[in-house]
């Protein structure tokens, strides 16, 4: 009798941990086929953040915009889906594309979609699609460090007011003595030093300074003509601009960044222990120089050069970065 009580126990017993097998059994491959799913969701995300990464970045080569540029900001959905596609996002649209600007400059750009990636394994459990958002956004910010600055500067006041007046064409950078209002009136000692000579002053007027100027750097000023300087600078840059089959220069109405005539000057505030503090860079085109030891140039808004370090003020110069 005993026995049969003992039998039917171990019958029993068999039963449940059958069941929890099975149960357990069905957990491991519904937690295995998420793993595999999830994983695969995973690499598609990557690939996908990858794209909008490019997608923006190559966007935002078109920053700041005026927020009233039509066509600019054409471009700017042309080049996203663009390089979006390249990277193998088919999927990009107008609509995930969204701008901020302030005081009607577009600064930033932003990239959200939607993705939605179907599973294979874990549709046993109930999960036929994984879906998760993905966001990218660049911005552009005033350069705050640069190099192959050209030793002329002009006040943070003056290039501030051109800017405002719409008055940024055929100005007059100074770097002697004469009259005038615009510009500098002397050569700018970009080493740090307070002494330097002609040598140095045409050298960095032909090929831009070797070393790299920031935001909030104190330099010394030197007044008086160096007119060799601006003479023998001028007349290399002039002669290295090719870029228009008409035979005409590189001008503000059209140019190319890496031309020789776009130089990037000093804006400057007077005061500190040295002669002038640095507050930013501006780019200009050089149109022409006179024996006074004058150049004339226009301002030219915008270029894009890699900077670590942010501006405070907008001068036409800015850094183009992700931001998420």
């Amino acid at each position: 009798m005993k026995m049969a009580k003992a039998e039917s126990w171990i019958r029993s017993e068999d039963g449940d941990i059958t069941v929890f097998v099975a149960f357990l059994m069905t957990a491991l491959l519904a937690i295995s086929a998420l793993v595999v799913d999830i994983g695969a969701a995973y690499v598609k995300l990557s690939e996908v953040q990858n794209a909008a990464d490019a997608a923006v970045l190559a966007a935002g080569t078109f920053l700041p915009v005026s927020s009233g540029d039509t066509e600019t900001i054409e471009r700017i959905y042309t080049t996203a889906k663009e390089y979006a596609a390249k990277n193998e996002y088919l999927d990009l649209t107008d609509d995930d594309i969204s701008f901020s600007e302030t005081n009607g400059r577009i600064n930033r750009i932003d990239i959200d979609v939607d993705i939605s990636i179907p599973t294979y394994f874990a549709k046993v459990v109930g999960f036929s699609r994984l879906n998760a958002p993905v966001s990218a956004a660049v911005g552009a910010v005033p350069t705050g460090s640069m190099s192959g600055v050209v030793p002329i500067g002009i006040h943070q006041s003056e290039i501030t007011q051109a800017i405002e007046n719409g008055q940024t064409k055929h100005l007059t950078l100074k770097y002697g003595g004469g009259g005038g209002s615009n510009g500098n009136f002397g050569f700018i000692f970009l080493d740090g030093s307070s002494t330097g000579g002609a040598p140095d002053f045409k050298r960095w007027m032909t090929y831009g300074y070797e070393g790299t100027l920031y935001v909030g750097q104190e330099l010394y000023n030197r007044s008086g003509n160096v007119n060799s300087a601006v003479s023998e600078g001028c007349s290399y840059r002039l002669a290295r601009c090719h870029h228009w089959n008409d035979g005409t220069h590189c001008n503000a109405d059209h140019y190319v960044p890496g031309c020789p005539l776009v130089i990037m000057i000093l804006v400057y505030e007077n005061g500190g222990n040295a002669d002038i503090t640095v507050t930013g860079f501006a780019p200009f085109v050089i149109e022409g120089y006179t024996n006074k030891g004058e150049i004339i140039g226009s301002y030219v808004g915008s270029l894009f050069p890699s900077s670590d370090v942010e501006g405070d003020s907008f001068f036409g110069s800015v850094s183009i970065s992700l931001i998420k």
